[in-house]
């Protein structure tokens, strides 16, 4: 078979494929998208440990986060089996991310300024921990889109699909608390909080399961990727070393510090700022936002994005 012949049969998208990848986002969408919404008001509000050990745990966790990223992201690469690179960890991560959703509403100790310290040590061992896992899943899930998706009509149509699951994972994130927790703020709500975690779990795990056991194998063209993966600390030193890379971050920072603070302060924003005592209004709040990029991403932005390129679109959009 010809070269180009090649090409137009790498080339011809199969919504099969895309639907059957895409089914995972929900997991990724749903577990980070709680995490983001709700773990800062629970251990201020309902744990009640004070905002500047909060702050410190946000921070070393955002350090762990930064150091997390790479090292697995580096292993992902020069992993070799018969399942692929990314497959295994995907596997490995699931069951623990989805147990980690409850544990993250489970305190190990009373609530109270009393045991602040003990609760403070254990926010901050279950967040690290948390980061772990969903990155473990996350990267590897991430990572597969380009090498299932091989061409720019492919990624687009793929990527279609999987904003789709992705909204749907928005709102189980979003408005689905606002049915169960009566107050973010209120440690009456404890149980309300633990309950909601084991609905989160399940959500995560469903359709983990289901990507896991339909999602398409890695192709043949990078099995043999993981050969020609750089050491460590060269990966570090091609990194610094690009100009366009350097000037990117401070940009990229600034884009997650909007979707990292928005969430964290909507619940407590909206009830003590703008007076809405009614959970599920607080939820739906937020809700609509974040429902409605994934809206116009769709709408707006890839038609934007094929008629200028993704560079010139992004630019645009900061």
């Amino acid at each position: 078979m010809s070269t180009s012949e090649n090409d137009i049969k790498r080339s011809k998208f199969s919504y099969k494929r895309g639907l059957a990848y895409s089914i995972g986002q929900m997991s990724d969408i749903t577990s980070y998208q709680t995490f983001t919404f709700l773990v800062f008001t629970f251990y201020y509000a309902v744990v009640g440990i004070n905002v500047f050990l909060i702050m410190i745990g946000f921070i070393i966790w955002a350090f762990w986060n930064s150091f997390n990223d790479f090292l697995i992201g580096y292993l992902s690469d020069r992993t070799h089996t018969k399942w692929g690179r990314r497959y295994p960890y995907i596997l490995i991560s699931l069951i623990p991310l989805a147990l980690v959703m409850f544990l993250l509403f489970t305190p190990l100790f009373p609530i109270g300024t009393e045991n602040q310290i003990a609760n403070f040590v254990y926010f901050l061992i279950i967040i690290i921990i948390f980061e772990l896992f969903f990155t473990m899943y996350d990267l590897n899930y991430t990572a597969l889109f380009p090498e299932l998706f091989i061409t720019l009509d492919e990624r687009t149509k793929a990527n279609n699909l999987r904003q789709a699951f992705a909204i749907i994972g928005l709102i189980m994130a979003f408005v689905l608390p606002g049915l169960f927790i009566t107050d973010y703020s209120d440690p009456q709500c404890l149980g309300e909080y633990q309950f909601f975690g084991i609905i989160i779990a399940v959500i995560v795990i469903i359709p983990g399961l289901i990507f896991l056991k339909i999602t398409p194998r890695e192709k043949a063209e990078f099995k043999e990727d993981y050969k020609k993966t750089p050491k460590f600390i060269n990966s570090i030193k091609t990194c610094v070393k690009s100009k366009s890379f350097m000037w990117y971050i401070p940009a990229e920072v600034a884009n997650w510090f909007v979707y990292g603070i928005l969430p964290a302060i909507v619940p407590l924003y909206g009830k003590f700022v703008l007076g809405i005592t009614d959970t599920l209004i607080l939820s739906l709040l937020l809700g609509i936002s974040f429902i409605s990029a994934a809206v116009f991403m769709t709408i707006l932005w890839k038609p934007v994005v094929q008629k200028i390129g993704p560079r010139k679109s992004w630019l645009m959009s900061m």
